[in-house]
């Protein structure tokens, strides 16, 4: 299957234009019923239509993977601190942590949008976040940003927090001017680079 495909049928279940399919005597349910009844590893007959075309295809069934996971791998979630600047992989479990029990009424809203309905792109695709700016000179005028979803890094998109690393060790190998990150609603954060490895040295160890 590929996007813009419209599916018609799944596992011999006829698809209506409001996305239901037949359920019970006179009553219809949403096709998503029917896909979740399925494991992951098994394949499915669905039909579909492509530019106006009708075909038919075995599908098998596989895991969707969220850009918003329930948890990390490992014992202690990763981070990444650049000159006060600490960076995290966003899990629900973090969201919960940082908003409490209520975290889908209270968090940002980009941020639950992106949990319940967000899916990775690839396999190693995360949702990395600003969480915090920690006290600093180079970092001053930042202090407001607090888990804003992070885009780009020198202009890069960013694929997840190890990426960001590989990003930010390049432009500063590179003797760039100015480290610059992109977040969501077009905001940037520009640092001097050239006081960053200092500044960073000086918060981990203040903190």
């Amino acid at each position: 299957l590929e996007p813009g495909d419209v599916l018609h049928s799944y596992d011999g279940l006829e698809i209506s234009n409001d996305g239901t399919i037949a359920f019970r005597a006179g009553q219809r349910i949403g096709c998503s019923f029917a896909m979740m009844s399925r494991f992951a590893g098994e394949t499915v007959r669905v039909g579909y239509s492509r530019q106006g075309e009708i075909h038919e295809a075995d599908v098998a069934v596989s895991v969707v993977e969220k850009a918003v996971p329930a948890h990390i791998r490992g014992n202690m979630p990763p981070f990444l601190v650049v000159a006060g600047l600490v960076f995290v992989e966003v899990t629900e479990a973090y969201l919960r942590n940082e908003y409490g029990d209520e975290f889908s009424y209270d968090a940002p809203v980009s941020l639950v949008q992106t949990m319940v309905h967000g899916m990775r792109s690839h396999t190693d695709e995360e949702l990395v976040v600003v969480s915090k700016v920690l006290a600093n000179e180079i970092s001053l005028g930042y202090e407001h940003v607090t888990n804003a979803a992070l885009k780009t890094s020198q202009g890069q998109p960013v694929r997840n927090l190890r990426h960001l690393t590989e990003l930010v060790d390049e432009t500063l190998r590179a003797g760039d001017t100015f480290l610059e990150f992109g977040l969501e609603q077009g905001e940037r954060i520009v640092l001097s680079a050239h006081a960053v490895p200092a500044a960073t040295t000086e918060v981990l160890e203040a903190n």
